[in-house]
């Protein structure tokens, strides 16, 4: 939007502004009379794999059709189907972000009636759904974006999202790895491919995914983290410590990266430190079960059995379902007096 236009519509230089329907309005102006402030936008999840190139989100369309729609529209002429859609679509995605999806919804189908062949139109008609939580719709609409463009990479990466969510991981993996073999570069699309191939229990061939992933991020603290989890399942002690330490320098207040540490000093034997490092992960996040169970274990090894109880009936108020926590608790009342 020009200066121009934002003078002639009245609108400060520093207020964000979107075309709709080829005119120029405010987030304020998206509000029905009424309704008072608009609400805060909702996040929306979206395709992110590499910094340098991100996935550009179809909807907003582009900038240069639209000055080219307004001159049409000055002279007269009428709107091609083309940029009818895309009109529909720039509605669809403001509509959303201000937290009218199921009117968003309606747009996006209305431009898919118009151009059944838009493949990114359906991508983000399942960002939609997948929002709303109704998965089977997402999937659906992702699926017809890939068979439409089947090198669409936002269609594979928001379907592989959506498969892990329902616990499907072999397919979820597999989206990632046709993402990967379209962007070869995405640190962020490595690093999600092996956490997956970690919760299957495939920590080795989680590893080299990780690597790739610090490669090509290497500040990325979770990735440190979640390659120490892989190379302890796999017993690599020093290498594991080595990325706990390095999360931990890059983001100091990473309470899962000291409570893992804690364990690999657990170990070794070395409980003053396993319990420094779990005792900080809880000053960092009091509600963190399994540091509260691994405290309680450091306690229960130094015969401070009432000490103990109490941080294992912590843990298993916060997660009641962890059996390891019970079985702990257990042992600890087996041995307790009284």
């Amino acid at each position: 939007v020009t200066r121009e236009e934002r003078a002639a519509a009245g609108i400060h230089l520093g207020d964000h502004v979107w075309r709709v329907d080829g005119a120029v309005l405010t987030q304020h102006q998206l509000v029905e009379p009424g309704q008072g402030q608009p609400p805060r936008p909702t996040r929306v999840e979206t395709f992110d794999v590499d910094k340098s190139n991100r996935y550009p989100r179809s909807c907003i369309g582009d900038r240069r059709k639209h000055c080219a729609e307004r001159k049409r529209a000055a002279s007269g002429q009428h709107l091609s189907s083309d940029n009818h859609v895309w009109s529909h679509c720039n509605l669809a995605y403001l509509l959303q972000q201000i937290g009218k999806p199921d009117e968003a919804v309606a747009c996006y189908q209305r431009a898919l009636e118009s151009e059944p062949g838009f493949a990114e139109g359906y991508c983000d008609l399942g960002n939609v759904w997948k929002a709303k939580g109704q998965f089977d719709d997402a999937i659906a609409c992702y699926q017809r974006a890939i068979a439409l463009k089947p090198d669409l990479v936002g269609a594979h990466h928001n379907l592989g999202i959506v498969l892990s969510e329902q616990g499907k991981l072999d397919e979820a993996i597999a989206c990632y790895q046709r993402v990967i073999e379209l962007q070869p570069r995405g640190a962020r699309t490595h690093g999600i491919l092996g956490r997956l191939l970690h919760r299957q229990g495939r920590s080795a061939a989680a590893i080299p995914y990780f690597q790739r992933a610090l490669q090509l991020e290497p500040s990325s603290a979770d990735v440190h983290f979640y390659l120490g989890e892989a190379l302890q399942a796999q017993r690599k002690w020093e290498e594991a410590m080595f990325s706990y330490q390095r999360a931990i320098q890059l983001t100091p207040r990473l309470a899962e990266a000291h409570n893992s540490l804690g364990t690999l000093f657990w170990e070794e034997g070395k409980l003053e430190h396993a319990m420094a490092c779990f005792q900080r992960a809880l000053t960092l996040q009091p509600n963190l079960a399994r540091a509260h169970s691994n405290l309680g274990s450091v306690l229960f090894r130094w015969g401070k059995l009432a000490e103990a109880t109490a941080c294992y009936q912590r843990a298993i108020e916060l997660a009641p379902d962890r059996a390891d926590m019970f079985s702990d608790r257990l042992l600890v009342r087996q041995y307790s007096p009284g």
